[in-house]
């Protein structure tokens, strides 16, 4: 069983190597057309997963996260790297947000559900 990224997972299904029994976003991903989403047993159920790249902190010489994001920007829009990307189901998207923050906020809820059901606890 696997829970994870569809870059992970689309080329082994599609070789035949797995059976995928569902995505997590939602609407169905167009590499893995006949694989249902959670959302069509699960009504509103909805993850998915994002990286993100933050400030690098107080080390950074002076510019140097101005032309950072400039660079992971035109990284992000390149064709090929779009290509590459939306070929293995990762959807590149550009934003520069202030608040990164919130998308970690979002997902806690998610997380914490996980952690009760599988009945993690600290010692």
């Amino acid at each position: 069983m696997h829970f994870g990224n569809s870059s992970d997972i689309v080329e082994p299904v599609k070789g035949g190597q797995v059976k995928a029994l569902a995505v997590s976003t939602l609407q169905r991903i167009p590499q893995l057309p006949d694989v249902p989403t959670v959302a069509e047993t699960v009504p509103g159920f909805e993850y998915v997963a994002w990286n993100g790249y933050g400030r690098g902190g107080q080390r950074l010489p002076a510019g140097g996260h101005g032309r950072l994001v400039e660079a992971l920007q035109i990284i992000a829009r390149d064709a090929e790297i779009v290509r590459l990307f939306a070929n293995l189901g990762i959807v590149s998207v550009v934003r520069r947000s202030r608040r990164p923050s919130e998308s970690v906020r979002r997902d806690m809820p998610i997380y914490s559900n996980i952690v009760d059901m599988a009945g993690v606890r600290l010692k």
